[in-house]
């Protein structure tokens, strides 16, 4: 066996740092690239950040009043546990009742549910099934109605029996026969309870009514505020788009530093003062070809959706990245991260700009249809559907070919529908 040295000649791209926070940068959002220039700020004296109020889309007016408003959301009433252990004090119980009631509390979730396992905290906490049972039956009797159940069944009938206690066929319906209400098994109850349809849908009507997340109403979420990227603006059937400059924020590079920066005389300190000087004016240059980028590609999509901007939803068109990446001679992953959580205010609303990129359905006419054309077909068929005898995804797929010309399997329409939160066939049927 013979050993030699080969040398072979390879090309790789080789991507610098500067390159790569660069698309990072892309990618932001506009709140992502506030909190980064924030964070740098801290770092770099040469970067000057200035002062700003934002403005959610609902509100902004470019043009309007000087007078701005920031309305800052705060805690607004007591938690659910905290509700549960109030009341859990003021009742008239045993105190070590009380207790294991009050342990018991710190193992409900956000919705209300008590969904671990009683024998787990009888292992963990050496206190009897028994007991903690007799606890959480206690706690089921408090506000809000249906909490501390176990299951979703469990937290319905105790609902339904608090609000409608003379229902006792509808508690026993509930209590014993809640699988085949669900699935609209209506004639197997019937049969069985030799009751009517009609005292089956009184009481499925009244369940519809209750609340399967009973903690829902005191769960805390984090305010979420859209602030648009970039205002598309119609005036004599011209549109003009303009870049949100308070979209993130504000920043410029101090001036006195750049002074100061020839002044300094140690060699540590002006390395130091060199490097974070590079630093601020890439950041400056690279935020402003971020919004060039966001800007040529909404300025494509407005030449691809003119038809949508003109006359509304239906006439939104099929479009791809690649096609986009092409109009403006950039790479498809470049697209893609431009149109990632920005989002542009227009006369028909505010929409994340990926809004307008949509598959393709055959047709057998030449015009393409959009997915988005499809489920507004799809909605509107199942709205005049016969309640009793409602479609099946098959016979949707027939009718889009029979009435609209349009192909599309039953396999993607089961997709578009639970994509529009449309359930299916046997759980819409009414007797």
């Amino acid at each position: 066996m013979n050993n030699r040295l080969i040398q072979t000649q390879t090309t790789k791209i080789s991507l610098s740092k500067e390159l790569r926070q660069a698309i990072t940068l892309l990618q932001y959002s506009s709140y992502e690239l506030s909190q980064y220039i924030n964070q740098v700020s801290l770092e770099n004296p040469f970067i000057r950040i200035h002062d700003t109020v934002y403005q959610t889309s609902g509100n902004y007016k470019p043009s309007g009043s000087k007078k701005r408003e920031l309305e800052l959301p705060g805690k607004l009433g007591p938690t659910l546990h905290e509700y549960i252990c109030t009341q859990i004090e003021y009742l008239s119980e045993p105190l070590d009742v009380k207790k294991r009631a009050l342990l018991l509390v710190n193992h409900i979730d956000e919705d209300g549910y008590m969904r671990e396992d009683l024998s787990t905290i009888s292992h963990m906490t050496g206190e009897s099934n028994e007991r903690l049972l007799e606890a959480l039956s206690i706690i089921q009797t408090l506000e809000p109605v249906g909490v501390g159940a176990q299951t979703l069944q469990q937290s319905l009938s105790i609902q339904l029996k608090h609000h409608y206690p003379e229902d006792v066929m509808g508690h026993k319906i509930i209590d014993e026969y809640f699988t085949y209400l669900a699935e609209k098994k209506w004639d197997r109850i019937r049969k069985e309870l030799t009751i009517s349809i009609e005292d089956i849908k009184a009481t499925f009507s009244r369940i519809q009514q209750l609340n399967p997340r009973p903690g829902a109403d005191f769960k805390e979420e984090d305010t979420v505020y859209i602030v648009p990227d970039l205002y598309l603006k119609k005036d004599n059937h011209q549109y003009y788009l303009q870049h949100n400059d308070r979209s993130y924020t504000p920043f410029s590079i101090d001036e006195e530093y750049v002074t100061f920066k020839n002044e300094v005389e140690d060699e540590e300190a002006k390395h130091f003062i060199k490097e974070k000087y590079h630093q601020a004016k890439w950041l400056l240059s690279s935020v402003e070809q971020r919004n060039s980028t966001i800007m040529r590609v909404m300025e494509a999509i407005l030449v691809r959706q003119k038809d949508y901007f003109d006359n509304g939803s239906s006439f939104l068109r099929p479009l791809t990245l690649r096609e986009i990446a092409d109009d403006i001679n950039v790479h498809e992953s470049t697209v893609s991260r431009a149109v990632r959580g920005k989002y542009v205010q227009t006369p028909n609303g505010v929409f994340e700009l990926k809004y307008f990129f949509h598959s393709k359905v055959k047709s057998s006419y030449d015009k393409d249809v959009s997915s988005v054309r499809v489920k507004e077909l799809i909605v509107h068929m199942l709205r005049k559907e016969d309640k009793q005898k409602p479609y099946s995804d098959q016979q949707i797929s027939t009718l889009l070919k029979e009435n609209h010309d349009l192909v599309v399997s039953r396999r993607t329409v089961a997709k578009y529908r639970e994509q529009l939160h449309i359930p299916a066939s046997t759980l819409r049927k009414q007797y």
